[in-house]
């Protein structure tokens, strides 16, 4: 190999080298912006789902948001929202809120059994709170990592029954309604 051999590879590496650094940024941008449109977050589509639950609810009805729903109910809510840091959870929080009329389940007091710690046997499920006593109830839930069966277990317990159902990808929203005794 001659000194031309060696210039020619020194030329063709530091061409190399000054190219790298573009392609790997076109490869970069190209790989996100392709994956942006195949996937998005959440993958649950609840955004709407929220909204028109809260829309049609009613005086004396009660608003159920199932556990793997609360941070998408935290984004999309009208209602107060109010964050809990703990380490408890494992995201590092969860969400509450004071609104009348609404239930979040998924930690805390109103642990239902399907969030991450229960599921995993960290804690103890406390058991479940009483059924609701309103004619309506209204539950948004995620089915993407779980099925509301807690939920509707502990529903059907109050002798609710299920009046409607909607779906959307990775979502549902419930229609509970109660026959007056």
């Amino acid at each position: 190999m001659g000194f031309v051999d060696l210039v020619t590879v020194g030329t063709e590496l530091r061409l190399v080298h000054r190219l790298a650094a573009p392609v790997l940024t076109v490869i970069v941008v190209g790989g996100l912006l392709v994956t942006a449109r195949v996937s998005a977050y959440p993958q649950e589509d609840t955004k709407v789902l929220i909204q028109d639950a809260e829309r049609s609810i009613r005086p004396g009805d009660l608003l159920v948001i199932q556990t793997d729903a609360r941070y998408a109910f935290g984004l999309y809510s009208r209602a107060p929202i109010h964050i809990i840091f703990s380490r408890r959870f494992e995201s590092g929080f969860t969400i509450a809120t004071t609104e009348p009329g609404v239930l979040v389940l998924g930690g805390g007091p109103t642990e239902d059994g399907n969030s991450d710690s229960a599921v995993l046997g960290l804690i103890k499920v406390p058991l479940s709170p009483p059924p609701p006593t309103a004619a309506r109830v209204i539950v948004v839930s995620s089915t993407y990592f779980s099925a509301p069966t807690g939920v509707d277990k502990w529903l059907t317990s109050g002798a609710y029954s299920l009046a409607s159902e909607r779906l959307e990808p990775g979502a549902v929203l419930q229609l509970w309604t109660k026959a007056p005794t």
